[in-house]
């Protein structure tokens, strides 16, 4: 069958793919993109993708976000008709549709870039199970309200012969008392996730977020971002439930057994000053806790 010369015919197996990607991420450079293409839709070559890539800036179902730029890579981002592509595919985000006012914003792009480098640091040492992204968490909870905040992400990992549950937060900037405390009081009440882990943009954010999301009747660890990229699941964290410093491994292990939040009584006072107290301590050993 031939197609009118500069038409664009969009296949289900190759850019339904692409453009799922570039939406659920909100923001993906072209080497993230093509790194998530190859773990999720099978192998393709550079010069296919880059190709793909081409012909749907060409028809506007993606854009480059001007003035960006991550590694030397161009930085790409959904538009109205790639969401209206998917959709006719049947592929409906409720948070993120043809008909959204308003597309992700470019003050976002940090955010969503570093969340892209997690996610494949976990492809690559093959212990990411699944991923589903804050697009996806924010569609179900408009749906079905399934999750208690609108995480980052929701990541099942390959612990041994188990995989483990998280709810995953990258924090790159402070949140004011007030959020944190809305935050803390969301996550008594979450049921859905077994435990929540916290990456930090540095030490500083980190000793914030033990501050204000500690004690928690809700298994909570607090790691390094930048150690989570190199160590992954070996990364050392601060937990609050038992309060002591662990490898994340060994707290997702332990968190589906911990005591659930009716049953957890904590005392409050003396277990935040345990917690910013070993925090304290990591600060002052190194690495990985070095300011």
């Amino acid at each position: 069958m031939r197609y009118p010369k500069g038409s664009i015919i969009i296949t289900e197996e190759g850019d339904v793919p692409l453009l799922r990607h570039v939406r659920n991420c909100r923001f993906v450079s072209q080497p993230q993109l093509f790194h998530l293409l190859q773990h999720d839709a099978g192998f393709m070559n550079v010069v296919a993708h880059a190709w793909r890539l081409k012909r749907l800036l060409r028809g506007g179902y993606i854009r480059i976000l001007n003035g960006h730029r991550h590694r030397r890579s161009a930085i790409y981002s959904i538009a109205p008709l790639g969401l209206l592509e998917l959709e006719s595919y049947g592929d409906y985000c409720l948070s993120l549709n043809s008909e959204t006012r308003h597309m992700p914003h470019p003050l976002q792009v940090h955010h969503c870039l570093e969340l892209n480098d997690i996610r494949l640091a976990l492809i690559r040492s093959s212990l990411l199970v699944s991923w589903r992204s804050e697009v996806e968490i924010a569609s179900d909870n408009l749906f079905h309200g399934t999750y208690v905040k609108n995480y980052d992400a929701v990541v099942a990992v390959r612990i041994g012969q188990e995989s483990r549950i998280f709810a995953l937060e990258y924090e790159r900037t402070r949140k004011d008392a007030r959020r944190y405390a809305l935050i803390r009081s969301k996550f008594e009440n979450e049921i859905n996730a077994p435990c929540i882990v916290y990456l930090a943009s540095s030490f500083r954010i980190a000793r914030l977020l033990a501050l204000h999301l500690t004690p928690s009747t809700k298994p909570v660890a607090i790691a390094l971002a930048h150690s989570f990229r190199e160590q992954l699941l070996g990364t050392e964290a601060i937990t609050n439930v038992p309060n002591r410093v662990v490898s994340l491994s060994a707290f997702l292990a332990s968190a589906p057994r911990l005591p659930s939040p009716r049953s957890a009584v904590l005392d409050y006072d003396n277990d935040r000053e345990h917690i910013l107290s070993t925090l304290g301590d990591l600060a002052d050993g190194g690495e990985p806790w070095n300011a």
